[in-house]
């Protein structure tokens, strides 16, 4: 439930077995909402813009 409120609040957290590099970011998928995200700097996720 705390998770879903992270999401809400554009503070996702990656399923870390699943990020990879792109060339240009590390991405991945929300761990709590599954929705694609990217790393904006060391601890901090957000949505992708294509996703």
């Amino acid at each position: 439930m705390v998770g879903r409120l992270r999401c809400m609040l554009n503070w996702h957290a990656p399923r870390r077995n699943a990020v990879r590099w792109d060339g240009d970011n590390f991405v991945g998928h929300c761990r709590n909402c599954e929705k694609p995200i990217l790393r904006l700097r060391k601890r901090r996720w957000a949505l992708r813009e294509d996703g």
